[in-house]
């Protein structure tokens, strides 16, 4: 008996006795699997099967659909192997299922015809989650029977426990993977005319990443760079968000780098954002004055210096974790996922670096006022359309992407009246199984 089976029979009970049949396409059953006296395989491709010794078998391809509601339904081929001199007529009967699935009737064979066709699906709006089990039965016209199950998975996203674990489910080969670093959080808005930067966006990472059945992912995801945490405060970097097996990292998606608080004189005397994380190098943290390097392929991004005052100098950035700003103190919140702290000297605030897979440099404090960099992003080199792609300043990439949610990876932003800082935006990662 097959994983899918002996799922079938521990939850066929959940619902599926209530599915109608006038809700399915092409006579859909619900409830029990009627016991076969005839031949039963497990579901596997339909080329591997061999002919037997008398009557015939029945295979899947593909024996296992993976489907969100609204979908376009799922062709699946149904190969009959016959016995020599078996050239009965066969007809199909579906059952099984879940509420909310349908699954169209394979059309009859007869003769020499080896296979047929039907399809399977999630209506718009359906609510089932998990995997499921359609069962497939061919009847020859002289009654011997043969059965075989089809897997169905509604819903394409594997969710992570409370641990941040997912089990990668029996039959996945490849899941699709899209991260979003966290933003980097603005200055402290300052006293007098002292001024405020934002921090940086997150970056993006995402590809199909090969995986084993049975394997254990971890999920990390960026936390948000925290607002300076006082008076012209610096920002804290955003933290990175990655996949990881073990403690091999196969995704990382850099974090974006804190804003600094400027010195006195007004905008564009000393512009300070923070580097946007993301790409193959981190963004450099903004100043006329002591921005940290971003983060890149192989190495953390330098600590920003200003004015050669190297003992005021930002700590640089190393794998996963950004550096501090200069004098960063125990109060200053450190992001999760390896964002640094943002420092202050003297009503000028530094930003911190973000986060990634070498993080950005933490920004000097002197006479002025440095941004942290941004944190890079990885991609394991076995992973198909692998893609890095930075931020634009406070601006997060990818938001066209359909699982982006507003607000994510975004750099913290300034509002000068009413006085007031924000933020980043919180990082973000989805985990989907590869559909047929």
């Amino acid at each position: 008996m097959t994983w899918l089976t002996r799922l079938f029979f521990s939850s066929v009970a959940v619902g599926l006795a209530s599915f109608s049949v006038a809700s399915c396409v092409g006579g859909l059953t619900g409830g029990e699997v009627a016991q076969d006296a005839g031949v039963t395989q497990d579901a596997g491709g339909g080329d591997s099967v061999a002919p037997p010794a008398e009557g015939f078998v029945i295979a899947l391809t593909p024996p296992h659909v993976t489907a969100d509601p609204g979908d376009t339904p799922t062709p699946v081929t149904v190969t009959v192997r016959r016995a020599a001199g078996f050239d009965e007529r066969i007809t199909f009967q579906i059952t099984g299922g879940v509420v909310g699935a349908s699954a169209s009737t394979p059309p009859d064979v007869e003769g020499p015809g080896a296979t047929t066709t039907f399809t399977v699906g999630l209506m718009a709006g359906a609510t089932a989650k998990g995997d499921h089990e359609f069962v497939v039965r061919g009847v020859a016209q002289g009654g011997k029977t043969a059965t075989t199950a089809l897997g169905l998975r509604a819903g394409s996203v594997l969710t992570p426990d409370a641990q941040g674990e997912i089990v990668v489910p029996a039959f996945a080969t490849a899941v699709d993977v899209a991260a979003w670093g966290g933003g980097g959080g603005a200055s402290a808005v300052g006293f007098g005319n002292r001024i405020a930067y934002p921090g940086g966006a997150g970056g993006f990472a995402g590809g199909r990443l090969p995986v084993t059945p049975g394997a254990r992912l971890v999920v990390e995801v960026g936390g948000a760079g925290p607002v300076g945490a006082a008076s012209s405060g610096g920002g804290g970097g955003g933290g990175y968000s990655g996949v990881r097996l073990g403690s091999d990292y196969l995704l990382i998606a850099g974090g974006g780098g804190g804003g600094s608080g400027a010195e006195s004189g007004g905008p564009g005397v000393n512009v300070g954002a923070g580097g946007a994380g993301g790409g193959l190098k981190g963004g450099l943290g903004g100043s006329g004055c002591g921005g940290g390097g971003g983060g890149t392929e192989t190495a953390g991004g330098a600590g920003g210096v200003c004015n050669g005052a190297t003992f005021k100098a930002g700590a640089a950035g190393v794998a996963q974790k950004g550096g501090d700003a200069y004098n960063a103190k125990s109060y200053n919140t450190r992001a999760v996922g390896g964002g640094g702290a943002g420092g202050s000297l003297g009503g000028v605030g530094c930003g911190g670096g973000g986060g990634g897979a070498f993080g950005g440099g933490g920004g000097a404090c002197d006479n002025g006022a440095g941004g942290g960099g941004g944190g890079s992003s990885m991609v394991i080199s076995t992973a198909a359309s692998a893609k890095r792609v930075v931020g634009s300043g406070a601006n997060p990439p990818e938001t066209a992407h359909p699982d982006y949610v507003a607000g994510v990876a975004a750099g913290g932003g300034v509002v000068i009246d009413p006085a007031s800082a924000s933020p980043g935006g919180p990082g973000r990662v989805v985990v989907r199984l590869v559909k047929p």
